[in-house]
């Protein structure tokens, strides 16, 4: 076994069967487009998975890594972990984003993390492998 694969037993790659969609009531149409996705791996050896989607006139980015080690951060600590480790940078004072924990389709606990990069002409954020 190699050094890489020792690291996803400790650190579970982003596991995910199927796309997620978005519901709007039957009077409304939402334009949810999937725009790229990116993947790699956090300096701490943690795998992590990047999707991009527009929203009308938003551009969002989810992000998901396993909550290995850091199942009980905060808001705030995430928003930390994920600037020091070069995957987001943020354009303000702080990042508008949210963050909840699932399980993917693995049963390996995830953070989730969904963030507005851009809204309308107004840039909040990048991430590392956005295409722009």
């Amino acid at each position: 076994m190699e050094n890489k694969d020792l690291l996803y037993l400790k650190y579970p790659k982003p596991h995910f069967v199927e796309k997620r969609k978005l519901e709007a009531d039957e009077d409304e149409e939402v334009i949810d487009e999937t725009v790229g996705t990116s993947e790699g791996i956090l300096p701490d050896g943690r795998p992590y998975k990047v999707e991009f989607w527009q929203l009308e006139d938003l551009l969002l980015a989810t992000i998901y890594f396993s909550a290995t080690d850091v199942s009980d951060c905060t808001k705030s600590e995430l928003e930390k972990y994920l600037q020091k480790n070069s995957l987001v940078m943020t354009k303000g004072d702080s990042l508008r984003m949210q963050c909840k924990k699932c399980l993917d389709d693995a049963g390996c606990e995830m953070w989730v993390i969904n963030i507005i990069l851009r809204q309308d002409q107004q840039i909040y954020a990048s991430i590392k492998g956005e295409k722009n």
